[in-house]
């Protein structure tokens, strides 16, 4: 049992660690790629930014992605850590083929068809409603990235306005953005419902305890943070 329980361990340490190189080579590299291109910025640097921010959203926000795959694409199965294992292996692969052809292999389209295979193959039912949804939202994101990038440039190359008035126009819009993006480590705000793993328990009692018929001296926490 021990020795089981060890080699899986040691399976899916090395699955994830392949899992992140494929996404490094894969997914991370095209949005500087651009910049690499036009003599901007070097690889070396580039590849240093990359490492820095990757790690900033998987901990910031890899929450609300890892609780889709995980949880939301088969429902009425639970996903065993030897399937989760089997699917990140199959989709690293796929992005790893992708990188030795040169040709980039989504790595959401990869890891959602590997967690759904595997957890069809374990008795689960399809979440049909979530795989519109995300069908809907990776057909709408060509066009739509395609053409704010077309306007954003067409605004930049234009005359009458000058780089001191787009440039900074341009850095206000992004900064409204990520300013209202729901960052993962970040306490919703009061009366606003928390996302809770099903089956999980506040960190906190709501109840308070009593010693002697009193009530303690110190503050204790509020559930509101629970």
């Amino acid at each position: 049992m021990a020795l089981t329980f060890w080699a899986l361990a040691v399976l899916a340490t090395l699955t994830c660690i392949g899992m992140a190189w494929a996404l490094g080579a894969n997914s991370n590299s095209p949005p500087f790629a651009p910049a690499i291109g036009a003599n901007a910025i070097s690889t070396m640097r580039a590849a240093f930014l990359i490492g820095i921010l990757a790690a900033m959203g998987a901990l910031l926000q890899g929450g609300s992605i890892s609780e889709t795959v995980g949880r939301e694409l088969i429902l009425n199965t639970q996903i065993t850590p030897l399937a989760a294992t089997a699917g990140l292996l199959t989709a690293a692969a796929f992005m790893a083929f992708g990188v030795r052809t040169g040709y980039p292999v989504p790595a959401a389209f990869a890891t959602t068809g590997a967690m759904v295979g595997v957890g069809l193959s374990l008795g689960g039912d399809p979440a049909l409603a979530k795989y519109q949804e995300l069908a809907l939202f990776w057909l709408l994101v060509p066009p739509v990235s395609g053409g704010l990038a077309f306007e954003t440039a067409t605004i930049l190359r234009r005359d009458d306005i000058p780089e001191t008035v787009g440039v900074p126009l341009l850095a206000a819009i992004v900064s409204g953005i990520i300013a209202n993006v729901e960052l993962g480590i970040v306490p919703s705000p009061a009366g606003r419902p928390r996302i809770r793993s099903p089956g999980s328990r506040p960190c906190w009692s709501t109840s308070r305890p009593r010693l002697s018929g009193a009530s303690p001296p110190w503050p204790l926490p509020s559930s509101d943070f629970s």
